[in-house]
């Protein structure tokens, strides 16, 4: 095809052109988007598990309770033993 080709041809070339440029465009805004999610669930994870660690060292018998729990149920702590 020659720049002085068949104008039905150069349009459904740009046409064409067009749709990959918005594929492509819909792609880098879909990773962005995951990026995005990526950073907030990490932020997230990381404030519960602070949260988590506050309440505990706020309350330290919910530490204790978990071997009660474990003795009462007869559960194996993460050692492995009873």
């Amino acid at each position: 095809m020659t720049r002085n080709g068949d104008p039905a041809e150069r349009a459904a070339l740009l046409w064409l052109m067009a749709a990959m440029h918005r594929t492509t465009a819909a792609y880098s805004n879909l990773r962005a988007a995951e990026a995005n999610a990526r950073a907030a669930l990490a932020t997230l994870t990381h404030a519960m598990a602070e949260a988590d660690a506050a309440d505990i060292a706020n309350h330290p018998d919910l530490a204790y309770l978990g071997a009660q729990m474990r003795g009462f149920y007869d559960m194996p702590d993460a050692s492995g033993k009873s």
